[in-house]
């Protein structure tokens, strides 16, 4: 028989949480609702854009000189893929809230501005025939020459950009090619 002292007492062995178990659930829920959110947000400050008698525009004479590379519509539409797939790259539950977080502000910022400031875009883009040609029809079916500033598109691009990273190695070629194409 073990016999123990006066300033000893016996403890339970520490037992380690779980592994947090992946919210998959809320993942697609935040996916749900903050797409559902961009959906109406844009169109929205889109069409308020559209009926105002003066909108800002931005437009400069340097502007004539940034070429147009038709084949960059696909890095941007990407964004459309990516967007999604973002909310299930945490493995806490606190991080895809964060993240989550994150998106509604750029997004409610970036409508609260585009109400306030309604812009639009002068320059015309040529039009594209084949591939790009389709890319473009669909994103002008959708994106009206309004919401020219600030740049959503860039905001949330910012947040997906570095909801990624975490998960590539340092040094990688995977991680060069995220940084090339975002």
């Amino acid at each position: 028989m073990v016999q123990e002292s006066e300033n000893t007492s016996i403890q339970a062995p520490d037992h380690p949480k779980p592994a947090e178990v992946f919210p998959w659930q809320e993942a697609i829920l935040w996916m749900l609702l903050l797409g559902l959110l961009f959906l109406v947000g844009y169109s929205t400050t889109n069409r308020w854009a559209a009926d105002q008698l003066a909108t800002l525009s931005l437009h400069s004479a340097w502007d004539a000189h940034i070429p147009f590379l038709a084949w960059t519509i696909v890095p941007y539409l990407s964004l459309n893929l990516m967007f999604p797939c973002t909310f299930f790259a945490f493995h806490e539950t606190r991080a895809l809230r964060r993240h989550a977080a994150r998106i509604a502000v750029a997004q409610m910022t970036c409508f609260i501005i585009f109400a306030l400031l309604p812009s639009h875009n002068v320059r015309i883009a040529p039009e594209t025939d084949g591939v790009m040609g389709l890319l473009f029809a669909q994103l002008r079916a959708f994106e009206q020459p309004y919401n020219m500033f600030p740049s959503l598109h860039a905001a949330v691009l910012l947040l997906v950009w570095s909801a990624v990273l975490p998960l590539l190695a340092p040094r990688s070629l995977t991680r060069s090619i995220w940084h090339g194409w975002c």
